[in-house]
């Protein structure tokens, strides 16, 4: 007996991840699934399995200054600001700010 899911298989253009999630996702909808990428050393979306498309990481580019104990780092213990999926219509970016602290 065969059993039939419906749903979609999602996988990391980065690194060999492949998954399955049963809620039907359009191509070039994007994702709320993210997993720890070997590849990239930090939190990366999943995409529709066929979907045309990249995901680079972006470094901080500006001051660390007091929010040095607060920031996404990747692997070689770098700042990541944000990560980016480009698609052939369109990106999106997900962006790792780091919350504000209030002294009183």
């Amino acid at each position: 007996m065969t059993v039939l899911l419906d749903g979609t298989v999602l996988v990391c253009p980065n690194c060999d991840l492949r998954t399955f999630k049963r809620v039907q996702v359009a191509p070039g909808e994007g994702t709320a699934e993210f997993h720890h990428c070997p590849a990239l050393g930090i939190l990366a979306p999943l995409v529709p399995e066929g979907t045309l498309c990249k995901v680079e990481k972006h470094e901080r580019e500006d001051y660390e200054g007091l929010d040095a104990g607060a920031l996404t780092l990747d692997q070689t213990g770098r700042p990541i600001a944000s990560v980016v999926t480009t698609r052939e219509n369109g990106q999106d970016c997900a962006v790792f700010a780091p919350v504000a602290k209030v002294v009183v």
